[in-house]
C-alpha cells in the first residue's frame, strides 16, 4: 500500500515536472517569437529612418552644390568684369600715350621747324637749295 502510494506520488510529481517544463517551453517560445517580433520592427524603422536620413542629405547635398556653381558662376563673372575693364584702362592708357607721344613729336617738329626759319631770316645759316639731280636718279 505505502509502495503504491510512494509511486503514485512520484508518478504524480513527474507529471507536474513534465507541465511545468512543457509551460516553460512555451512561454520561452512565445518570449522568442516576441523578442523577433520586435527586432523585426525595429530593423524595419531603423532602415526607414535611414533612408529618409540618407534622401535629406542627398538634397542637402544637391542644394549645396547647386549654390556653390550659382556663386562661382557668380564670381567668374565679375573676374571677368574686371579683367574687362582692366583690359579696357590698358588700352585707353596706351592709345592716351600714343597721342601725347604724338603731339609731343609734332610739337618738337614744329619747333624746330620754327627756329630753322629764324635762324634763316636772322642770316644766321643760310637755306639749303635742294639739288633736283639727286632726286632724278631713279628715271
Amino acid at each position: 500500500k505505502i509502495r503504491t502510494k510512494k509511486k503514485n506520488k512520484k508518478e504524480e510529481q513527474r507529471k507536474k515536472n513534465e507541465s511545468k517544463r512543457k509551460n516553460k517551453r512555451k512561454k520561452n517560445k512565445r518570449k522568442k517569437k516576441e523578442q523577433r517580433k520586435k527586432n523585426k520592427s525595429k530593423r524595419k524603422n531603423k532602415r526607414k529612418k535611414n533612408k529618409r536620413k540618407k534622401k535629406e542629405q542627398r538634397k542637402k547635398n544637391k542644394s549645396k552644390r547647386k549654390n556653390k556653381r550659382k556663386k562661382n558662376k557668380r564670381k567668374k563673372k565679375e573676374q571677368r568684369k574686371k579683367n574687362e575693364s582692366k583690359r579696357k584702362n590698358k588700352r585707353k592708357k596706351k592709345k592716351k600715350k600714343k597721342n601725347r607721344k604724338k603731339r609731343t613729336k609734332e610739337q618738337n617738329r614744329k619747333r624746330r621747324k620754327k627756329k630753322k626759319l629764324e635762324e634763316i631770316n636772322e642770316g644766321k645759316i643760310e637755306k639749303k637749295e635742294r639739288n633736283p639731280e639727286i632726286y632724278m636718279t631713279h628715271l
